[in-house]
């Protein structure tokens, strides 16, 4: 066999709800943007910097005292293809603080769908069927260094990801990600779109609180909206799984691990929407009745998705069952495994639960747009179908 071989699968990833994949900077207002006419206006520094003097070291210490913002001391600045502004989208920050968290954008201030947070996503979903397929559980020993100290919160779970998606073997060259499966998937990026398809949404944390709802702790976001669509390649490196990939130490089990994705992925978002669905129920307010109308629709729909097809939640506002084995540790005998890991590690902040399968209480959800009283539908979810 040849060293590479590949399969290629063309992917459609169609937006259902606002999704937000953030680049790790928080914008701030009046620093990096201004808000004016229902709109956020992000600052061009270097263009700003050009209407000023800078060659006068006066001028050059009074701009580093003054917020970009007060610059612009002619409000008809604040118009379309002004040269002081890099883009302006609707939306208003909501955020105590001002800020809001950016979508990752190319240099020419694009969004697009990295190919980074489809991989982890499916990740999420193969490490969830490999822990069934394996019939793995969790003990409360597995939190302890051999020494009886606990371990660090971000390693719990690396034993586990070894075993299901594969370790180094003792004595072997590169390291544990030289070895793991989800090496043979290379996934391209979605096609960069024009900043201007973006907005501002601001997303609360929704929690039951004795028998009311609360509603608090406001995020603003860079998202995406609804109906949008990216295509993206997706290749799977079958030579990763062949006689050649073992005789180099390689033994990464059956190419169905990864090329059975899409019926994979459609269990694996069965049982999240079931969970949700069961959640919201539990938490039934008029202002979380637009999330439970959208999962009881997902649940309807099911059926009448293609073969080839499968609904996904990408990016921010996953939460906990989207980025953890979460409904396998809530099986038994793992439960008692993930009781201890609220404790250990202070997630519950205090609360109890019980029973296990309530962790966790808080979901993130968007003000709604038209109505103060009411949440919107959960962030990141979108349809995935193979072409």
């Amino acid at each position: 066999m040849s060293k590479y071989d590949y399969k290629t699968y063309r992917l459609k990833i169609t937006v259902l709800t606002p999704l937000h994949i953030g680049n790790g900077r928080e914008m701030l207002r009046d620093y990096d943007f201004a808000e004016k006419q229902g709109k956020i206006w992000r600052f061009d520094e270097n263009a700003l910097l050009e209407t000023r003097n800078i060659d006068d070291p006066k001028i050059v210490e009074q701009l580093a005292k003054a917020k970009p913002a007060d610059l612009i001391t002619d409000e008809r600045e604040y118009k379309d293809g002004s040269p002081l502004f890099r883009y302006h989208i609707p939306g208003q920050a909501l955020s105590q603080d001002g800020r809001v968290r950016e979508f990752i954008k190319n240099v020419y201030d694009q969004p697009y769908l990295p190919g980074s947070s489809l991989k982890g996503a499916l990740r999420t979903a193969i490490g969830w069927w490999e822990w069934g397929q394996k019939q793995k559980s969790a003990q409360e020993t597995d939190l302890f260094q051999p020494t009886g100290k606990k371990k660090k919160k971000e390693f719990v779970a690396a034993d586990y990801e070894l075993d299901i998606f594969g370790r180094k073997p003792k004595d072997a060259p590169g390291s544990h990600p030289n070895y793991d499966l989800m090496r043979t998937l290379q996934i391209s990026d979605g096609q960069p779109l024009e900043p201007d398809v973006l907005y501002v949404t601001n997303v609360a944390v929704f929690r039951k609180s004795g028998t009311q709802p609360k509603i608090n702790r406001i995020t603003s976001l860079e998202v995406l909206p609804a109906k949008l669509s990216f295509s993206i390649t997706l290749k799977l490196d079958t030579a990763l799984f062949s006689q050649w990939a073992k005789n180099h130490g390689l033994n990464l089990g059956n190419a169905s691990r990864v090329t059975n994705f899409v019926q994979i992925c459609k269990a694996y978002t069965r049982q999240r929407i079931a969970t949700e669905q069961e959640y919201y129920g539990r938490n039934n307010f008029p202002a979380t009745s637009l999330a439970l109308a959208f999962y009881d629709q997902l649940a309807r729909l099911e059926n009448q998705l293609a073969e080839n097809a499968f609904w996904l939640q990408l990016g921010w506002a996953t939460g906990w069952d989207g980025k953890t084995f979460d409904s396998r540790l809530k099986e038994n005998p793992s439960a008692n495994y993930l009781k201890r890991v609220i404790e250990l590690y202070d997630l519950g902040r205090g609360h109890t639960y019980a029973p296990i399968q309530t962790f966790p209480m808080s979901r993130r959800l968007p003000l709604s747009l038209n109505d103060d009283s009411k949440l919107g539908k959960p962030l990141g979810w979108a349809l995935v179908e193979m072409e």
